[in-house]
């Protein structure tokens, strides 16, 4: 006799890296006692696939007069399979080839922790 039983996976398990079930049986004898029977697991594996994409814009695409402001937006989105902590976008200051103050990057910081899909 072959038994099922289904279990649809969270991002929780995914982030868990193995989902594992463990299982015994037991019935009715007609006569007797039946023993316990042994345990048996099924582990499932998640993979992780990590990855994080970035794009990059600005407010304006040109400048016309000095003075004027520039404000730079940076949008990360989760495109991997497993939750992301500790996201924050970093200006590389080496390649800014403005002759101004460059303010820090500030990110929410609600925004710290991604799930897949997520921006």
């Amino acid at each position: 006799m072959t038994c099922f039983a289904t279990y649809t996976a969270t991002q929780a398990d995914v982030d868990k890296g193995v989902i594992t079930n463990v299982a015994t049986a037991t019935g009715t004898p007609t006569r007797g006692t039946l023993p316990p029977s042994n345990e048996s697991a099924a582990k499932v594996t998640a993979p992780a696939a990590p990855a994080l994409s970035l794009v990059k814009s600005a407010s304006v695409s040109e400048v016309t007069r000095a003075g004027q402001q520039i404000e730079y937006s940076f949008e990360l989105t989760n495109t991997g399979n497993v939750t992301l902590e500790n996201v924050t976008a970093i200006d590389d200051e080496a390649q800014f080839t403005g002759f101004g103050d460059l303010s820090p990057v500030i990110c929410p910081e609600a925004a710290a922790s991604l799930a897949p899909a997520a921006s």
